[in-house]
């Protein structure tokens, strides 16, 4: 996997719903996603560092320690090969939590 492309909306979306975020039709065509901790988000949340380590890490943790280790070093990983790491740690929680390309 690429791990410097950018992730479709459907990923996306299905990438919030595992990391706990429900999403509920506000009414009048809107959409809202509502964080385990009652944020609400107007729109998907953004992917990046503070929202991964959030929402997708202490997830990733919950199940599997071992999955964690390999998500932290395919994070660190790319740190040092000056790949951007939001999107590093996106794909590797991504594929840790059972998704796809």
């Amino acid at each position: 996997m690429n791990q410097s492309k950018e992730p479709t909306k459907e990923q996306e979306q299905w990438f919030w719903e595992k990391c706990g975020l429900d999403i509920r039709n506000g009414g009048q065509g809107t959409i809202y996603w509502y964080a385990p901790e009652g944020v609400v988000y107007r729109h998907l949340p953004p992917i990046d560092l503070n929202n991964l380590f959030k929402y997708a890490v202490p997830i990733v943790d919950e199940h599997s320690a071992p999955a964690l280790e390999w998500v932290m070093g395919e994070f660190c990983q790319a740190v040092f090969q000056n790949i951007n790491p939001t999107l590093a740690l996106f794909w590797a929680c991504f594929r840790a939590f059972g998704g796809e390309e």
